[in-house]
């Protein structure tokens, strides 16, 4: 059995935390700063709320990977 792949990204920005998450939150604006993020489909609701969602389509290794995300 192998473990799952885990992920950590960290950065300091110099700007008001709720700036960043007022801006992380908006999942139609994920692509600006998620350079492998190629779109955003389907946004539905408050993204950083129950019952909100979205599709996003990556862009990985040259292929083209799509994942949903209910909230």
């Amino acid at each position: 059995m192998t473990n799952p792949a885990r992920f950590r990204i960290e950065a300091t920005i110099p700007i008001p935390l709720q700036a960043v998450w007022d801006l992380m939150v908006q999942a139609d604006r994920m692509p600006e700063w998620n350079t492998e993020l190629a779109e955003v489909l389907d946004v539905s609701g408050n993204t950083d709320r129950v019952g909100g969602g979205y599709r996003q389509v990556w862009k990985l290794f040259g292929r083209r990977i799509e994942s949903k995300h209910p909230w």
